[in-house]
């Protein structure tokens, strides 16, 4: 799910090193959300280790990111609410329903224009 946007937005764009960092950042906020969504539903101890291993990985990289390309920032028009939506679809026991899952999939796509637009 997260392959396919990184490359297209790779393939349409000449090579940056922000391209690394976003794709660090994307792979590392997947991550960091599967573990809060497992833990929202599971309640375990467990996944507090991840959710903070990946969650300060996305952070240190995002905030490095909007920094050097602010305009960035127009990509949580679409990640905000679409984690939202998947944030209360695991909460009311349905992680795997389909609003969840295209809400997932939406997330995932927006990497396609931020990751063609992360040049030098």
């Amino acid at each position: 799910m997260l392959a396919i946007p990184l490359l297209l937005g790779v393939a349409v764009s000449r090579p940056s090193p922000w391209q690394l960092v976003l794709a660090v950042a994307s792979v590392a906020g997947y991550l960091a959300s599967s573990a809060t969504l497992e833990w929202l539903r599971a309640r375990h101890s467990r996944y507090l280790t991840p959710i903070a291993l990946y969650g300060a990985v996305f952070g240190i990289t995002g905030f490095g990111l909007l920094f050097a390309h602010p305009w960035l920032a127009w990509a949580l028009v679409v990640i905000l609410p679409a984690a939202g939506i998947a944030i209360r679809e695991s909460a009311l026991g349905r992680p795997r329903s389909l609003v969840a899952s295209l809400a997932q999939v939406a997330q995932a796509l927006v990497l396609v224009p931020c990751r063609s637009g992360s040049r030098g």
